[in-house]
């Protein structure tokens, strides 16, 4: 076996006289440089200089929730608005049902509610 071809890794040294040349060829193994960058991504993060990748998926997930659940609370809003002044909520057309107007004119003043207007499917 070639001195190129051991890593500490796989195998123990026994070749002393080598050892330099050994640790400059472990030091060039993507299994070493990818080792330093994960150690060096886990002090930042124990060191708050940066978040996880648990806890950025954590926070993306509590504002996704939050906008849904605003988006949920307007369109709970219409429908009790129009159960209160007798509106029907169907128009002849889905397009054109008073549901939808209503929506659309909250989404015109309120902007956090028209980013949500992707996920409610309505149609301009």
């Amino acid at each position: 076996m070639h001195a190129k071809e051991k890593s500490f890794s796989s195998s123990a040294i026994t070749d002393w006289k080598n050892l330099l040349s050994l640790a400059r060829y472990h030091e060039s193994l993507s299994q070493h440089r990818g080792s330093l960058i994960a150690g060096e991504d886990f002090l930042r993060v124990e060191k708050d200089k940066g978040d996880s990748v648990a806890r950025m998926i954590s926070s993306s997930h509590k504002k996704v929730a939050a906008d849904n659940r605003y988006g949920l609370m307007k369109i709970f809003e219409v429908i009790l608005l129009c159960e209160r002044q007798n509106i029907p909520i169907r128009g002849h057309v889905e397009e054109r049902s008073n549901f939808i107007a209503i929506l659309h004119e909250i989404a015109r003043s309120d902007n956090k509610f028209s980013s949500c207007k992707v996920l409610l499917n309505i149609k301009d």
